[in-house]
């Protein structure tokens, strides 16, 4: 009877043992994602100001300078790209994981829609933002227009998303109707996407003109964000 007892008792606390180690473990691993969370808040909101800066910049420069400006907001992207994607591979190998950490911060953006003059160059320097989070979600269709001058030599094409819920659909159209990009988000990933297209002599007519954005969304909660530099 005392062996029996004994024993169970000796089973009861190893049974203890290793749920507080359990827990312990799994407890650590929901620090270490906040600690990393927190990290890439921190560095997100860096890279934001550092563009911020860029854009606020390009509304003062030359066309020469204003491309220089776009390579280096390249740049600030794909070293933010990099350090988020080195500092989820270390997460993911502290706690003994092969996949990686998904980011889910969504930026708080409000509902942009301009188009504005540059001053300097050949005055056709101009850019179409447009952007939107949606805190619950959202259903909703839309047609935007930019007017892209006559005289320019050159495009530059950004766009971003990321949705926790429902689906995301941009249409971009040129002035001859014919469909130039589309975007189909949904929440099984993240999209970043930039294109740079040099106007050659001569094509200014595929170009030029009114460009149609269409989006729609379905119960979508997230964020996008498009904008469309001419010059």
């Amino acid at each position: 009877m005392k062996k029996l007892i004994f024993a169970t008792l000796a089973f009861l606390a190893i049974t203890l043992f290793s749920t507080n180690g359990l827990y312990a473990q799994e407890n650590q691993e929901k620090i270490n994602q906040k600690e990393l969370q927190k990290k890439q808040l921190i560095e997100k909101k860096k890279q934001i100001k550092e563009l911020d800066s860029i854009s606020e910049k390009a509304q003062t420069t030359s066309e020469d300078e204003l491309k220089q400006l776009i390579e280096e907001q390249k740049r600030v992207q794909a070293e933010f790209d990099e350090q988020f994607e080195h500092s989820s591979r270390s997460f993911s190998r502290s706690n003994g994981r092969s996949g990686g950490f998904r980011y889910n911060h969504t930026p708080k953006r409000m509902f942009v829609s301009t188009s504005m003059q540059f001053p300097g160059g050949s005055g056709n320097n101009t850019t179409f933002s447009i952007s939107k989070n949606f805190d619950d979600e959202l259903t909703f269709s839309n047609d935007f227009e930019y007017e892209v001058p006559e005289n320019v030599t050159g495009l530059y094409f950004t766009f971003s998303s990321e949705l926790e819920n429902g689906s995301l659909k941009i249409t971009i159209t040129k002035p001859n109707g014919k469909v130039f990009q589309v975007f189909s988000v949904a929440p099984v990933a993240n999209v970043d996407w930039n294109k740079q297209l040099e106007v050659k002599d001569g094509e200014s007519k595929d170009y030029a003109g009114t460009w149609k954005i269409t989006i729609s969304t379905k119960e979508a909660k997230g964020y996008y964000e498009l904008r469309i530099n001419s010059y």
